[in-house]
């Protein structure tokens, strides 16, 4: 159940879709920190990796795409959702994703309710 303290990690090297997320998640509910570059959002998550309840992420980025990111994110907090947002249909193999360590996957562009009802199904079932 999100509360004022349920945090989630927006990656994505375009800052308008960094934006319409945290624009989004914050109307929801959420406290959100965002980055458009992958290092930069990993520095972070290695520096306060207790804090985040799930991860948001790009698939393709310049630095480092969003399976290499979810696979170092795993290495250092298995347990947190990783969902992959991309709009690449059809050419993503599921079970190197998984591999990666992403939970699951959004479609771009993402509707409001798909992301919602996503966000909260991980984070429940993590809190449990």
């Amino acid at each position: 159940m999100k509360n004022k303290t349920t945090c989630v990690l927006i990656v994505d090297d375009e800052e308008g879709i960094v934006e319409i997320f945290c624009r989004r998640l914050t109307k929801m509910g959420y406290q959100v920190s965002a980055y458009t570059s992958a290092l930069q959002a990993l520095t972070d998550f290695r520096q306060n990796s207790h804090k985040y309840h799930a991860i948001i992420t790009d698939f393709m980025m310049p630095e480092m795409d969003g399976a290499n990111l979810a696979r170092t994110i795993k290495l250092i907090r298995p347990d947190v959702p990783i969902i992959l947002c991309t709009g690449g249909y059809g050419s993503l193999d599921n079970a190197a994703l998984q591999e990666s360590g992403i939970d699951h996957i959004l479609y771009k562009p993402v509707a409001k309710k798909a992301m919602a009802d996503l966000l909260n199904q991980v984070i429940c079932t993590e809190e449990f």
